[in-house]
């Protein structure tokens, strides 16, 4: 009986009684979340830095209640908590005067309620009490009620006395980040290790907004520095806490929310899990890989590239101190502007090794020690290029590194992705070819990165190509005898055609002999061949992955290297330029740099990410003058059809699907230029005879 200050007892009676309802009850899911802000409408208060807005809690400590009563919720000193729940978002919804002569004890005392969500969405409903640190939480979902410690009581302030240090206007602010931007959480150690590198482990555990759990390993940056480096990858509240084996890092919490991002062009580089030659955005945009071999490391030295320049085996103290820094790099990123405008945007080629040299990632050839100061060097180019959409790919030199051990490679590669994961890169595992006797160490290598890596960036490794001349390896008879082997996707004759079975057979031996290793592609997403081999694209083909090749031709800016390029495009691979042949005194481009940056523009114009090799739908190139003529053919069903003629010839189509007008369009590999372009009606075969002898595309496209 309220306000006479006494409790009683009410006995109910009567019948109560139940009738089934006549359908099946069908349960609702619902959400405790609440629909708009609460309006707190109650004394003004002081509790930590909560307004009457809302406010946060770190985590709250939550015990069994069975001994406690609402008269008196406190805590023993020996009591343990049942569980922990943190980064709550407090909502006060009221608060409630208790007055002196209440039934329960005297003295009376003021309650603040307010509703609360924790970093798992789970909600409760929290009492505070002005009189102790001690009060409750209730889980809403559960009905279990805890008592719990809070930091303080809470201080309600007579009348007029409110003041705007007690009560900012305002939820205390969480940091908002933009979908894929990278964030770096700054920590500091507790003490000075002697190591840190390999003395002391830091992880932080990332709590995403489908619920989902990440780890993300941390790393050091240099005296008491570390730093937990995150590219958030989906809108919403994400959460974070450390563990480590430092206190000063160990136990850390934080959280943000998510921003999505409207523009699909942006997100990380992966491959096209539908189109498996190309590749998008995981915002599900197209992305045209046009790779350029251009280290962003000395290759030779371990040390940051200086473009333009040559490797020098001393340094001077000004590059040393950095000083000369601004000077190198202001060099790098002029050239990669310049690169980036001629259509390139994946960089091979940065690997790590054991050096001596000064500007060395592992001081004194250590694999024990790094040096931070190189680390945050290769962070500034890695981040420039990705501000200019370039993808570079990061790694080791090789698989096994003479010096460095099988735990030491591990370490290495665990720091690289928690400094470089965050980043819009690709992993290489081994920029060295790596061989068959190497799988194991591939499979394994692949398997921890992927293991550890909390985005997924796209795996590759330089793989050593198969030389013609190997012993055949023995092959699947019944896929020797089908009689498409002798051509590849794109319809280019790999060797003389013949009734002959014997020749059949030996040819498709030679077919499969060439084809890369089965085991050494299967760690990889991508797959990358040191040296140049039709053979073997054709053959590759068949493992579904994009293909990147090397052509260490590229020397010979002649005719014949520019079919080369063509040719291996239209096999369905890509041909890796070599970035130390691409300028030229006073960075002037070279002849064969541009004629790159003509194939790989003309093909972003396209719908290069559906097109596929093809060979069925073309009839023989026809030349009369020369022997060598060969046409290859990319098509789009229906849409869109490329036929490369490397002499010239004709070539007959068939445009069955390709219902109504298309435009025809011939287009000049030398020079980049279009012919005028013309109309004619699709939907049956029609043949197309190049303007001279000389190699021109065909573009026929239905709009």
């Amino acid at each position: 009986r309220y306000p006479s200050d006494h409790l009683s007892s009410v006995n109910f009676q009567g019948r109560y009684s139940f009738k089934p309802p006549s359908a099946p009850f069908h349960s609702q899911t619902m959400s405790l979340a609440l629909q708009k802000p609460v309006t707190y409408t109650g004394m003004d208060f002081k509790y930590q830095d909560w307004t009457r807005q809302g406010g946060v809690l770190k985590d709250l400590k939550l015990y069994n209640s069975n001994k406690a009563t609402f008269s008196n919720p406190s805590l023993t000193s020996h009591s343990s908590p049942v569980k922990t729940v943190d980064f709550l978002k407090v909502s006060p919804l009221y608060n409630v005067t208790v007055a002196s002569e209440n039934g329960w004890r005297k003295g009376g005392w003021e309650e603040l309620h307010a509703l609360a969500i924790d970093s798992q969405n789970h909600p409760y409903f929290l009492i505070l009490y002005s009189s102790v640190s001690s009060g409750y939480a209730i889980n809403l979902e559960t009905a279990q009620l805890y008592l719990t410690k809070f930091s303080s009581p809470v201080e309600f302030l007579p009348v007029g006395a409110y003041h705007a240090k007690f009560n900012e206007i305002g939820l205390p602010p969480i940091p908002l980040i933009p979908e894929y931007q990278q964030i770096d959480i700054p920590l500091k150690s507790s003490k000075t290790w002697s190591n840190p590198y390999t003395e002391v482990s830091l992880t932080a555990e990332l709590h995403r907004p489908d619920g989902q759990n990440v780890s993300v390993p941390g790393f050091w940056d240099g005296q008491n520095n570390w730093k937990i480096r995150i590219s958030p990858t989906m809108s919403g509240d994400w959460s974070w806490r450390t563990n480590s084996n430092d206190t000063g890092l160990n136990g850390q919490r934080g959280q943000f929310n998510c921003v999505a991002d409207p523009d699909e062009r942006h997100g990380f580089f992966q491959v096209n899990p539908v189109n498996y030659n190309s590749f998008q955005t995981s915002g599900g945009a197209p992305f045209f890989s046009a790779p350029i071999y251009y280290p962003l490391i000395d290759e030779k030295s371990g040390s940051i590239s200086r473009p333009l320049s040559v490797s020098k085996s001393r340094v001077s103290t000004q590059e040393v101190n950095g000083t000369e820094e601004d000077s190198g790099f202001e060099k790098f990123s002029n050239q990669v502007d310049m690169l980036v405008s001629l259509g390139f945007d994946r960089f091979i080629g940065t690997a790590l090794s054991l050096s001596v040299h000064a500007l060395n990632p592992f001081p004194n050839a250590n694999a024990d020690q790094i040096d931070p100061g190189f680390f945050q060097k290769l962070d500034k180019r890695i981040s420039y290029c990705n501000h200019r959409g370039v993808a570079p790919d990061i790694g080791m030199y090789s698989l096994q590194i003479s010096g460095i051990t099988s735990v030491q490679m591990a370490r290495i590669w665990k720091y690289l992705i928690a400094r470089y994961s965050a980043y819009n890169i690709c992993w290489n595992l081994s920029l060295k070819p790596v061989n068959s006797g190497e799988v194991n160490s591939l499979q394994q290598l692949s398997a921890m990165i992927r293991s550890s890596d909390p985005v997924g960036h796209p795996i590759t490794a330089v793989l050593e190509s198969q030389a013609l001349h190997n012993p055949p390896p023995v092959i699947d008879q019944t896929i020797a005898t089908n009689d498409d082997y002798i051509h590849s996707p794109a319809g280019l004759a790999l060797w003389p055609n013949s009734d002959s079975s014997l020749i059949k057979q030996n040819e498709s031996i030679r077919f499969y002999a060439s084809r890369t290793d089965v085991n050494l592609q299967k760690p990889l997403d991508m797959i990358t061949l040191d040296g140049k081999n039709l053979l073997t694209i054709a053959a590759d083909m068949e493992y579904n992955k994009p293909l990147s090749v090397y052509n260490i031709y590229q020397n010979q800016a002649s005719a014949e290297q520019r079919i080369l390029l063509w040719k291996t495009i239209f096999q369905g691979a890509q041909e890796i330029i070599l970035g130390n042949n691409a300028f030229k005194t006073n960075n002037q481009i070279s002849k064969y740099t541009k004629w790159a940056s003509i194939c790989y523009n003309f093909l972003r114009g396209t719908r290069y990410d559906s097109l596929h090799p093809r060979h069925y739908l073309q009839s023989s190139a026809e030349n009369d003058s020369l022997n060598n003529a060969e046409v290859f053919l990319l098509d789009a069903p229906s849409w869109q059809y490329a036929a490369y003629f490397t002499h010239g010839g004709s070539i007959s189509i068939d445009l069955l699907e390709a219902i109504g007008k298309v435009e025809v369009a011939w287009f000049n590999p030398d020079t980049g230029t279009f012919l005028p372009p013309y109309t004619l009606m699709g939907g049956g075969r029609r043949t197309f005879s190049a303007p001279n002898n000389n190699d021109w595309v065909l573009l026929i496209t239905r709009h």
